[in-house]
């Protein structure tokens, strides 16, 4: 079995099994939907090892979320080319959107931080996961140096 390691190549071998629908529309039409449908047998099959079986992730548990998210990835190489679009541009489009993101999140944390500063006044030393984490739901801990009491507080 060939390993496929550029987005492209494997966008033009995935679409090389595609069934001709007759047009770009409802292929895009066809593609759409049954992308939900992988997605959500994917969802699925998580929420059934996790409540139902209490299973952690094995090899063969892992084996069953390949074959799910593999199906999830052939609908997304179909709808890029249903739309002319390469999976490549797709990708970096996402990272650029998400790199983006992440600084005005953080420039919003930090206006939040100080805005907290103002309003608490002085006494309190603010620490932050966000660094750490590089999350959007991301939390603030408030440490009353006056005090020993320890505040947890959560942004969402």
């Amino acid at each position: 079995m060939k390993r496929i390691s550029k987005l492209d190549e494997y966008q033009e071998k995935a679409m090389s099994t595609l069934y001709y629908f007759g047009s770009k529309e409802r292929q895009l039409e066809y593609a759409v939907l049954a992308l939900c449908g992988e997605t959500g047998e994917l969802a699925n099959k998580l929420k059934k090892m996790i409540f139902y079986k209490n299973v952690s992730v094995t090899k063969h548990t892992k084996t069953a979320l390949i074959d799910e998210l593999s199906d999830v990835l052939w609908y997304v190489a179909c709808v890029a080319d249903s739309l002319n679009i390469k999976l490549s541009d797709v990708a970096t489009f996402n990272i650029n959107k998400i790199l983006a993101k992440e600084k005005v999140t953080k420039k919003r944390f930090d206006t939040l931080v100080e805005s907290f500063k103002e309003i608490k006044g002085g006494g309190f030393e603010w620490k932050t996961n966000y660094e750490i984490a590089k999350n959007p739901r991301f939390k603030y801990e408030c440490y009353n140096t006056q005090k020993s009491k320890r505040n947890k507080r959560s942004i969402r």
